[in-house]
């Protein structure tokens, strides 16, 4: 059974959207075309612009027919601050069990933007609120909280991002908080038309836990108009990563998002 504070947890963020609904309004003024985020790891410097409110989901399946379906809301707050909010809104485990992920919630900040002649910085921090049912092995019921930082070269029409990104995991049965670290390279630019391409490698290791792993990943992208972009990837794992993922992903700007 889902623990007393789980319980209230859901309760607030079900009567969330009704206290929130009339401080809130959504134009369709143009917003610009989707910052996404996914399907690679790191994240760049790049924030949603001020107001703009997207929607960023996607399908990621694996061995077994594991299955996630990753939604984040990505909002404005500022010229180079972005608010988030998301999770796997389905996601159903190799053994076959169903049911919705965390919530994460965090905050992105561009320190600066690159240029030709300097690199561009940015970092984040995101929280992980235990939603998601422990009995069926789909969440581990303690908060997780991850601190990160990116760095942008503009090489030619390619952004190359160096990323860093710090995990303190929440032990089961408040034993303590485990360190995990993940580091990654990626490099995106335009392929033909509307098309784009974008890899990575990256690697994660959480010593407490005996963990390491490391991945690679390719996928291409697709701008089907100038408020939406469709991707598709493969990403390749080693070590105790899965060894496949087939990632696909849909983003959408919704408009400009008042809050009075």
């Amino acid at each position: 059974m889902p623990s007393a504070w789980i319980v209230r947890a859901r309760r607030c963020l079900a009567a969330l959207p009704f206290v929130l609904a009339p401080a809130c309004t959504l134009t369709m003024d143009t917003a610009g075309p989707p910052v996404v985020q996914r399907p690679t790891f790191s994240t760049t410097t790049e924030t949603t612009p001020r107001g703009g409110l997207s929607l960023e989901m996607g399908a990621d399946s694996g061995p077994k027919s594991r299955l996630g379906v990753p939604t984040t809301f990505r909002w404005g707050a500022g010229p180079d601050t972005e608010v988030t909010i998301g999770g796997f809104l389905h996601q159903r485990s190799a053994e076959g069990r169903t049911g919705i992920g965390d919530l994460e919630i965090g905050t992105r900040h561009r320190l600066r933007a690159p240029g030709p002649d300097a690199p561009g910085w940015g970092w984040g921090w995101l929280a992980r609120l235990p939603l998601a049912s422990t009995d069926d092995g789909l969440g581990s019921g303690e908060i997780d909280v991850q601190f990160n930082v990116s760095r942008d070269h503009l090489r030619g029409v390619s952004t190359v991002t160096w990323y860093y990104q710090l995990d303190l995991l929440g032990e089961p049965g408040d034993e303590g908080t485990d360190l995990q670290h993940l580091a990654s390279w990626s490099v995106s630019r335009p392929f033909m038309g509307p098309w784009g391409l974008t890899a990575e490698v990256a690697g994660a290791t959480a010593p407490e836990r005996d963990y390491d792993a490391g991945w690679a990943m390719v996928s291409t992208n697709l701008r089907l108009d100038e408020w939406s972009l469709l991707d598709l990837g493969v990403r390749l794992g080693a070590g105790d990563a899965e060894d496949w993922a087939v990632l696909v992903g849909f983003g959408r700007s919704l408009g400009q998002l008042v809050v009075r």
